[in-house]
């Protein structure tokens, strides 16, 4: 991979934060100057999620990707191909417990489906985080410290947990609306970005993670739910809720451990050599 441009990828964890708050900050300016403009720059009539936050969100991941391509001469492979695809999808449905966990209790209470246009927003709501935050936390971060850290000790692990314990940190973005639930929110996001995280550096192929991620919060955005308590003094979390993020962090690092076990290590790095970057075929990895 030649390193010609966005000299801040030789600084792997500055990489890991400043990409994904981008997309945060960045999509959310850009969405907010397309509505005010689109209603006149009326601030009360400018309510548009999907306009304000999804689709600007999708265009910068799309974004990303072509400066990728483009910077490093189409040599910089974010695995959006055939290649693993099928064990890239087989190892990401573990993520469909949580899923499970998200639609279940809904189903279970009686919780109402949003309305027609409510669920269109729940699935760019999905797809647009699914989409953006796989490309920049795996595809670029992962794949960068996988480069960057190649001749350390284990590249595997320290890419592994230094990328999933920044995924997780970015999401304290979210302190300014509620504090218990944000922390429980890090923790569990910890978790599956080591999972999400094992899943692409056994197959070095992206699908699997972005739509199962998308799917994830897809599910979360379909029910009619309440409004969580705003306001940056609570701390309150529901007994159920911080059992269930203390269950998902310990699970989903469990699964993604397990799928960069010692046993793994020699097969990974021959995925991730070098050379393996200006490739398109590479040998289907074996079973979990």
């Amino acid at each position: 991979m030649k390193q010609k441009k966005h000299r801040f990828l030789k600084h792997p964890i500055l990489a890991a934060f400043l990409l994904p708050v981008i997309g945060l900050l960045g999509g959310g300016i850009i969405g907010q100057i397309v509505v005010l403009s689109l209603n006149g720059f009326d601030t009360k009539a400018a309510q548009n999620t999907l306009l304000s936050n999804d689709l600007p969100e999708i265009f910068l991941a799309l974004l990303v990707i072509l400066i990728m391509k483009h910077s490093y001469d189409n040599q910089f492979k974010f695995g959006f191909w055939k290649k693993n695809l099928k064990p890239s999808m087989v190892f990401a449905s573990w993520g469909f417990l949580v899923l499970l966990l998200n639609i279940i209790p809904n189903l279970f209470l009686g919780t109402p489906l949003e309305s027609s246009y409510g669920l269109l927003l729940a699935v760019t709501g999905g797809i647009a985080p699914g989409l953006y935050e796989e490309v920049t936390c795996r595809g670029v971060v992962l794949s960068n410290m996988m480069y960057q850290w190649r001749n350390a000790k284990n590249p595997i692990m320290m890419s592994l947990l230094a990328s999933s314990i920044a995924f997780g940190l970015i999401h304290l973005v979210n302190l300014f609306s509620t504090v218990g639930p944000t922390l429980i929110q890090v923790g569990y996001a910890t978790g599956l970005g080591i999972f999400f995280g094992a899943v692409y550096l056994r197959t070095r192929n992206l699908w699997g993670p972005v739509v199962v991620h998308a799917l994830i919060d897809i599910s979360a955005k379909i029910f009619v739910t309440e409004d969580p308590v705003a306001g940056i003094a609570s701390l309150a979390v529901p007994p159920e809720q911080m059992l269930v993020g203390i269950a998902v962090f310990i699970v989903f690092t469990s699964i993604g451990l397990y799928l960069v076990r010692p046993a793994k290590h020699e097969e990974i790095k021959a995925l991730w050599r070098e050379d393996s970057w200006h490739h398109e075929v590479a040998p289907e990895t074996e079973a979990l």
